[in-house]
């Protein structure tokens, strides 16, 4: 999974590089010592690294100056853009196509619309009632019924401010208290809430999948920012290590090995949509880190006829990738740490 969408990430780049007449020195899978390499008649040396952890398309003037008309660095800014821009769209892409491809097995899509609650403490005018829509919970937008899911179960109360749209009119309900008080026929404690259903048409598995990508998009987002407030702390990140735990569980606590596959397939998706979102964050050595460079460069030279040094570029972004490195180094042994004392202690019980 991992190494599929690396692929497609610096795939994009090389394609785009190609395509607008910039000459690409290496495209390389993995970091560390090459295991496989080869030059092809282009110029262009494709290898296959030891450590199965990102990738690379080195480009021509990448990180300096170069004489070369067919350099990175002598393109024009919207080329260099394109070109930036180009690994995070076809992760994205990828993550939409995998969406797509599943959801064209499905025979209905659940609404936000609420068809029947069972007779809980939530259930009333100052709750809800069939017919309610839900809008938004805690004040993020709902686009499909697993974004009920997530902001249910993300904030850590029970209480929940929720915007429905009721026979026509927008109502606001504050600290409506949401109790799992309801079992379903294997004994897991439900809310209680059953929704309508769409037909399944090229149409909706459409707008599913794109509501999707925007609902996977926004977790990144709503992510980073608890982590910056502090309500998530660094341990409870997951590195590789934590990502392969989690692929396992899902195909471990999949019925059958076609849901199982389906589930990794959205995992994947998810993950792949979160390289394109994070990989444009503006942070040294990301993809987006460069197209800041490149608006910092576009500024000093428009204003004060200055040409950013690409030097100073390379440093930052060298610098970045071994906080990065550190970062990936600390969660594989916290994944790992994880692991080993929750293997140990369900040995213990």
């Amino acid at each position: 999974m991992f190494g599929i969408l690396i692929f497609v990430h610096e795939l994009g780049h090389f394609w785009a590089a190609r395509s607008l007449g910039v000459r690409v020195l290496e495209f390389a899978l993995g970091m560390g010592p090459a295991i496989l390499k080869k030059k092809a008649k282009s110029g262009t040396v494709y290898a296959l690294r030891a450590l199965p952890l990102g990738g690379s398309c080195l480009m021509e003037g990448e990180d300096a100056d170069s004489e070369d008309e067919s350099s990175f660095s002598s393109k024009p800014g919207w080329v260099r853009l394109i070109i930036l821009v180009a690994g995070s769209f076809m992760n994205l892409l990828t993550g939409f196509v995998i969406i797509v491809v599943i959801s064209s097995f499905a025979s209905g899509f659940y609404t936000n619309t609420v068809t029947h609650v069972a007779d809980v403490p939530f259930h009333g005018e100052q709750g809800l009632i069939e017919g309610d829509a839900l809008l938004k919970i805690d004040g993020h937008r709902i686009y499909t019924r697993s974004d009920i899911d997530f902001f249910l179960e993300w904030k850590k109360e029970s209480v929940h401010d929720l915007t429905l749209l009721r026979d026509g009119r927008r109502i606001e309900l504050p600290g409506v208290e949401m109790l799992k008080t309801v079992k379903d026929a294997d004994g897991n404690p439900r809310y209680g809430i059953t929704f309508g259903v769409e037909d399944a048409t090229p149409m909706t598995v459409l707008k599913q999948a794109s509501l999707k990508c925007v609902g996977f998009v926004r977790i990144v987002f709503v992510s980073l920012q608890e982590l910056v407030s502090g309500r998530l702390s660094l341990p409870e990140l997951s590195g590789p290590v934590g990502i392969v735990g989690a692929a396992t569980t899902i195909t471990q606590q999949s019925p059958s090995l076609i849901d199982a596959l389906f589930s990794l397939l959205m995992f994947m998706a998810m993950i792949a949509v979160n390289l394109a979102v994070m990989n444009l964050l503006p942070l040294p050595a990301l993809d987006g880190g460069r197209i800041l460079f490149l608006g910092i460069g576009f500024i000093t030279s428009f204003f004060f006829h200055k040409k950013l040094d690409p030097r100073i570029e390379g440093y930052v972004h060298s610098i970045g990738l071994m906080l990065f490195m550190l970062l990936a180094v600390l969660l594989i042994f916290s994944d790992s740490y994880k692991w080993v004392t929750g293997f140990f202690g369900s040995a213990g019980n």
